[in-house]
């Protein structure tokens, strides 16, 4: 528990003794500050075109994909399961 502790305390010093050195980070170089932008952009426009969308609609779609993405693990992960649901499915009906 104490070495936790310490080891906690040196990483919070470490970070705030970077955090305020000088030239603690580089300067990014012209392909990296023009993804930046660019990305920044995008985000920009998606955002704008998004507000729009009511906040009910946005939640439906989150569960609906996250849902399918639960269907599609299933499938993997049990490939027979389906086929036995529906074989369960069709004798009990």
């Amino acid at each position: 528990m104490l070495a936790s502790g310490l080891l906690l305390a040196v990483m919070g010093t470490a970070t705030v003794w970077i955090a305020f050195a000088d030239q603690s980070m580089p300067a990014p170089s012209h392909w990296a500050l023009m993804l930046s932008v660019r990305l920044q952009h995008l985000g920009e426009l998606i955002t704008t075109a998004l507000s729009v969308v009511p906040n009910w609609a946005a939640a439906l779609g989150l569960v609906i994909a996250v849902s399918a993405l639960a269907v599609r693990a299933r499938a993997v992960a049990w490939p027979g399961a389906a086929r036995e649901a529906r074989q369960h499915a069709t004798t009990e009906a």
